[in-house]
């Protein structure tokens, strides 16, 4: 017979107790409910827009050795549907768990799956629906300009240290995308608190430009229930090329792009080349390149180097700077492409003028300086609609000088100097010739109809005493039936020196003389004819009534050219490019203080649908900056309805109660463009079709917004408007 002590008894004793509790643990915890529980799963991203077809798993919530929250057993799990935009699952919970955990498969990257912790309680036979969101990066791209690049490729990696200090990224990519042909794509990234095991303290974004460089976006981390907006400007280098005396842009320039190193005593020359670039039509030079310090370097013919040290290109940002050549360097410095000059004249009244000869000539000077013309370059004739087009490969650097002469006149020509052009396929020039009509009339005030006279230029002798030059004489005129005798002489010659002439009317005795003292413009004169003198009288000068004051007018006949009809002086403004709409914009514009701007009902329609919406409100930023709204936020006011809501339906978004209009007040500023003063010189312009405001923020715009609103015309009703040039 076994004998044990009473020590020995108790702790078997105890030992027994032990294993039957735990049995019993054991059986409790094994136990699952007999009906099933449903379990509606909706899985949001934080635009709070469904996603579709994610898969999700269904985990007991339990505790490791160290109390920490892990996952248990699977209970059960389904599929989001795509249609539907939520996933039922059937599962069988333990009765005993508290807790359960949802993980969600992550669409985007690998491995790095959703774990939502503490999710949801479940019960037997008992329905649950619950809303997950994705936390998530919405990336997108631009140039410095905020123009939005599509398609950009990009990978996601895990961001370490070096063994330097410095940031670089794990091996293994994590996912890899583009930003599609709407500029962006969404990458759904776990947080610290929807992550399991790894956790992930940033992230790094590696873009691969369009222009083949490879760019960083660092310390990248998500945040729970938030997509955050990562908007990557690639950095660039925009190098302006002009020749160093005239200041003249030099297109067709090559420019080498370099590493900057230190040479042996430690002065900053060109490393390694890295690309070669031409400056445009421009005279630019254009690289992307990541952040750092460059060199650029320019080689003349005989082997001498113009040289920029020191380039520093800063991350995300923009870097101008100017490289001034000598003359040597304009030998290659013409336009690539063949250029289309317009040219254009129009009499003392705004009206065409056809049916002239022009030429255009290179400009030199003579030993003292002064311009003079050289090689004729091209020449032309008007139309019967006042439009001559000619072609030609211009030279920026160079200046040229356009001459215009009536055809029957020995002299008074007009020539306009001193004219440079840019590099672009239509180039546009119109100038205003100074208009001489003279009226002869006999004693009883009737128009001597047939009447015979001569003009002569009147010239200096040499003691500085006016004469007429006899040797100038154009052929005979006769007064026409009309009683006028219209012809163009120039005020000034090609030294901004004032002409003169002299009228010479042919008489039964002697000649009568009268002196003709011109102005630009028109120049009426008009006179009694006596037996031996012309007596002067008065002749007014016509007035014209411009049409469509303040609309934009289209060339419909041509390739679309805009123009603006100013409603200030009744002339028409070129917009050209871009940047000449935007400079005829300012320099048009007419100052307004915001109480009377918001007088004014604002139009949406030709807003753009690709900027920068920072705040998703359905504007963009830079219109934002006209309203006056929070770009950052999508309710200015705090009312619950975002700023575009409030716009479009008449209401303030900058507080209560509905916006007021002045249609009479708006009607009056019809076709102006108003500058915002009490702000920062944003511009407007009023749409004389419907009195409504128009944003014209940068100059691309200003540009769409122009043509977006333009009125076809013809060339022949557009010939009727004078030209406005901007200084």
């Amino acid at each position: 017979m076994l004998k044990i002590t009473r020590q020995q008894a108790v702790s078997l004793l105890l030992c027994c107790l032990a294993f039957v509790l735990l049995g019993a643990v054991q059986s409790v915890r094994a136990e699952r409910c007999a009906d099933p529980a449903e379990v509606t799963v909706i899985i949001r991203d934080t635009d709070r827009e469904f996603i579709p077809d994610l898969r999700f798993t269904v985990y007991e919530q339990v505790l490791d050795v160290d109390n920490a929250k892990t996952i248990g057993r699977t209970i059960g799990g389904g599929k989001i549907e795509t249609y539907i935009g939520s996933g039922l699952a059937k599962v069988y919970p333990y009765t005993e768990t508290q807790y359960y955990i949802v993980k969600v498969d992550n669409p985007t990257l690998t491995n790095l799956d959703f774990w939502f912790f503490d999710a949801m309680s479940l019960f037997c036979g008992k329905k649950t629906t619950i809303t997950l969101y994705l936390s998530a990066l919405k990336v997108s791209a631009t140039d410095t300009q905020g123009q939005l690049l599509k398609n950009v490729k990009f990978s996601v990696y895990e961001q370490k240290n070096d063994p330097q200090g410095g940031l670089t990224v794990a091996e293994d990519v994590l996912g890899s995308f583009d930003t599609s042909d709407t500029g962006q794509s969404v990458v759904y990234i776990p947080t610290k608190n929807t992550s399991l095991g790894k956790t992930i303290n940033f992230y790094a974004l590696k873009f691969r430009s369009p222009w083949g460089k490879d760019f960083f976006r660092w310390n990248l981390n998500g945040t729970d229930q938030k997509m955050m907006d990562i908007s990557y400007v690639f950095s660039d280098l925009l190098v302006s090329v002009k020749e160093e005396v005239t200041g003249a842009v030099m297109p067709n320039i090559s420019l080498s792009l370099h590493e900057q190193i230190l040479d042996n005593v430690g002065n900053p020359t060109a490393g390694p080349q890295l690309s070669t670039a031409k400056t445009n039509d421009l005279g630019q030079a254009y690289w992307v390149y990541p952040a750092g310090t460059y060199f650029v370097r320019f080689k003349y013919s005989d082997g001498r180097t113009a040289d920029l040290p020191n380039i520093v290109i800063n991350n995300q940002q923009r870097t101008t700077t100017q490289l001034l050549l000598e003359d040597d360097a304009k030998r290659a410095s013409k336009c690539t492409i063949k250029s289309t000059l317009d040219v254009s004249f129009r009499d003392g009244f705004g009206q065409i003028v056809k049916n002239k000869s022009f030429s255009l000539y290179e400009q030199l000077t003579d030993n003292d300086k002064q311009p003079v013309s050289g090689n004729k370059i091209v020449g032309g004739k008007l139309d019967e609609n006042g439009l001559g087009r000619v072609q030609f490969n211009p030279e920026p650097v160079n200046h040229y000088i356009l001459s215009l002469c009536d055809q029957t006149l020995k002299f008074g020509c007009f020539y306009f100097k001193d004219i440079q052009f840019d590099c672009s396929e239509r180039l546009f020039f119109e100038r205003y010739l100074t208009q001489v009509d003279i009226i002869l009339r006999n004693a009883n005030k009737e128009p001597l109809v047939d009447q015979r006279l001569k003009i002569f230029a009147r010239i200096k002798d040499v003691d500085g005493k006016q004469i007429m030059d006899e040797n100038s004489g154009f052929v005979l005129f006769k007064v026409p039936d009309s009683g006028k005798v219209s012809l163009f002489l120039a005020h000034k010659d090609i030294h901004d020196k004032l002409l003169g002439y002299i009228l010479m009317v042919e008489n039964p005795g002697l000649p009568l003389y009268a002196n003709l003292d011109l102005k630009g413009g028109w120049n009426g004169f008009q006179y009694i004819m006596q037996t031996d003198k012309l007596l002067p009288l008065a002749i007014p000068r016509p007035a014209l009534v411009p049409k469509n004051l303040g609309k934009i007018l289209l060339q419909v006949e041509r390739n679309g050219e805009a123009w603006y009809m100013s409603p200030a002086d009744g002339r028409r403004y070129f917009l050209g490019r871009p940047a000449d709409a935007y400079a005829v914009m300012r320099k048009l514009s007419v100052g307004i203080n915001n109480g009377n701007l918001n007088k004014i009902p604002v139009n949406l329609d030709l807003m753009s649908k690709t900027d920068r919406d920072t705040d998703n409100d359905g504007l963009a930023d830079v219109l934002e900056k006209g309203l006056l709204t929070n770009w950052q936020h999508p309710d200015t006011d705090g009312d619950g309805f975002n700023d575009l809501q409030e716009i479009k339906g008449n209401y303030s978004p900058y507080g209560k109660g509905k916006l007021i209009y002045d249609n009479n007040f708006s009607r009056a500023q019809s076709g102006k463009i108003l500058l915002q003063v009490e702000a920062n010189g944003e511009a407007w312009y009023i749409y004389p079709n419907n009195y409504q405001r128009y944003y014209l923020g940068r100059d691309v715009d200003a540009f769409g917004i122009m043509r977006g609103l333009g009125l076809g015309v013809s060339n022949a009703n557009l010939a009727t408007m004078p030209v406005g040039v901007i200084d």
